[in-house]
């Protein structure tokens, strides 16, 4: 009888942590990391519409997490080496979230950047997404909005971004500073204060990317490079409609490579301000 008893308990206990898999504490995390503790690459999923931000979602479409910031709490419950790499799928809707990334070797994938919006909550005062001392970022085929700054870049921190959108933020689209990396391919910085900053040390190259119509006032600039950053400017890239196109000042530099980059008007300020800073162009060492 108290064999049957002890085994009626042992049972019970069981059915409670299966029926309540949160109150497992930390044996919970760690069966979420033994599910890929021999993967190097690994993909979680994610739909504000269908999600559910608790274990036993993310890891297929059918069955997500809710929000991208829950994704992203979970990755270092698996990452299980330095090289660990995690794709974020993001299905097409609204992501109402301010992101924070402070660990290397994510990717954000949206669906589209004309239907998955990752939009800030407070323009005034809060970036939409921030990078932080993080390298080898990539966020492909979404829209950034309703920020302080669209995407803040900072500590060392590199991205690749593409097929991206940039629009409405309060000061910029992006805002790279202390030696960060930002490689940008087709994409759209329109109506920010300024579409893209740089500065201390900090690096900014586009390929194919249109920075247009960033507002008309007196600090409105399509690219800003600052305080010994430097850009590059490489092929198929539109600037235009700016109060200013590009400013470059104090010990910074730009080199405009391609022959098909449209800045115009191209030397006539105020659309290109060289203040006192090499501007290298096609032809110039």
């Amino acid at each position: 009888m108290k064999r049957l008893i002890n085994i009626f308990i042992v049972f019970t206990a069981f059915s409670f942590v299966l029926t309540f898999p949160c109150l497992a504490g930390d044996n919970a995390d760690n069966g979420f990391h033994k599910m890929y503790q021999n993967k190097k690459e690994i993909s979680l999923y994610v739909n504000e519409v269908i999600g559910k931000d608790q274990h036993g979602h993310g890891r297929f479409p059918h069955k997500p997490f809710k929000t991208i910031a829950f994704a992203l709490e979970a990755i270092p419950l698996i990452r299980n080496s330095p090289e660990f790499r995690a794709t974020v799928y993001l299905a097409a809707g609204t992501y109402n979230e301010n992101l924070d990334i402070t660990i290397d070797n994510i990717t954000l994938q949206g669906e589209g950047r004309d239907v998955t919006t990752i939009t800030g909550s407070d323009r005034e005062n809060v970036n939409t997404v921030n990078i932080v001392n993080s390298r080898r970022i990539e966020i492909n085929d979404v829209k950034i909005t309703n920020g302080r700054y669209g995407v803040n870049l900072t500590d060392g921190s590199s991205v690749n971004i593409s097929s991206y959108e940039l629009f409405f933020n309060e000061r910029y689209g992006l805002y790279g500073t202390r030696n960060s990396i930002a490689a940008i391919v087709n994409t759209n910085a329109f109506d920010n204060e300024r579409g893209m900053f740089v500065n201390r040390g900090s690096y900014l190259q586009l390929k194919d990317c249109q920075i247009t119509s960033n507002r008309e006032d007196v600090n409105t600039t399509g690219i800003s490079v600052d305080s010994n950053g430097s850009a590059r400017l490489n092929n198929g890239n539109t600037i235009f409609g700016n109060n200013r196109g590009i400013n470059v000042q104090n010990n910074a530099c730009i080199r405009i490579d391609g022959s098909n980059d449209t800045i115009s008007p191209y030397f006539c300020a105020p659309t290109i301000l060289y203040l006192g800073s090499p501007l290298l162009v096609p032809g110039m060492s």
